[in-house]
């Protein structure tokens, strides 16, 4: 799809989970995810058969599964799955996408709950799932933006518009109360609280693994950084504290992960 690329709407949707320090894993498709209670899904066109029931075996034990736009398309051929959009996943959110619509370059969606999107819309229309938030304006007004379908004691939830930063971290602290997932510690969001044991509740399914080309080898766990643990008050002094910049190409403590690669815990 133009100017739809997995690994810009990963970054978009893992950001505000890493701002407010909530541990993320990003793991292989075929996951089953066990203990983790939100599991994304961005833009991840091409789906194996089994992707639709893991994930509804996830969302009815409880977890939170969040697909965006751009997701479950086409087989693993590159086959595109009939019946309407977004395909494979239609059932598991209780939503039909008829035809995608999106916006002029540099049109704004605005939405009735204070959310704007912008680069891309669909034309939805929902089956049994609710609508959390329709397009005010846009190329369809009126139009299904965020929907939910209750699934088992969780809930599938589609995001059909590419949301900004302030709509993604509302969409993320949704889910995170939702669900009761606390930060790995409350501190000032330009550093990064890493738990002292490998446990993150937030997977994210990254598409389908890819060679990686040999002249561009994977950047090692750390560079120079240091871990020490901490118990009770710690003060910074002297330099401005410094948090990495948000970079799915790299490993962190806190994600496994690389664009279209990924290691289950």
């Amino acid at each position: 799809m133009a100017g739809i690329a997995h690994a810009d709407v990963a970054r978009s949707i893992h950001g505000p989970f890493w701002e407010r320090n909530v541990g993320c894993d990003v793991v292989v498709p075929s996951g089953a995810w066990n203990g983790h209670d939100v599991v994304v899904v961005p833009a991840v066109m091409l789906v194996d058969d089994g992707l639709e029931s893991r994930l509804a075996a996830a969302a009815d034990r409880g977890a939170h599964v969040v697909v965006t736009f751009a997701s479950g398309i086409a087989d693993l051929d590159d086959h595109v799955v009939p019946g309407g959009y977004p395909g494979a996943l239609r059932d598991l959110l209780g939503i039909v996408s008829e035809e995608f619509t999106p916006p002029r370059a540099g049109q704004a969606i605005h939405l009735d709950n204070g959310m704007v999107g912008d680069r891309w819309f669909e034309d939805v229309r929902t089956t049994d799932a609710e609508v959390d938030a329709s397009a005010v304006d846009g190329p369809r007004p009126g139009g299904p933006a965020l929907t939910r379908a209750t699934r088992g004691d969780g809930a599938a939830w589609y995001v059909a518009t590419w949301l900004d930063d302030e709509g993604w971290g509302r969409l993320a602290d949704d889910l995170l109360s939702a669900t009761g997932i606390p930060p790995v510690a409350d501190v000032d969001r330009r550093l990064e609280a890493v738990p002292p044991v490998r446990g993150a509740r937030v997977v994210a399914v990254p598409a389908q693994p890819r060679r990686r080309a040999p002249d561009r080898p994977w950047p090692p766990r750390t560079r120079g950084a240091r871990r020490h643990p901490v118990d009770g008050d710690l003060t910074l002094g002297g330099r401005r504290p410094h948090r990495r910049p948000r970079d799915l190409t790299t490993h962190s403590p806190t994600i496994e992960c690389a664009p279209y690669h990924g290691m289950s815990r």
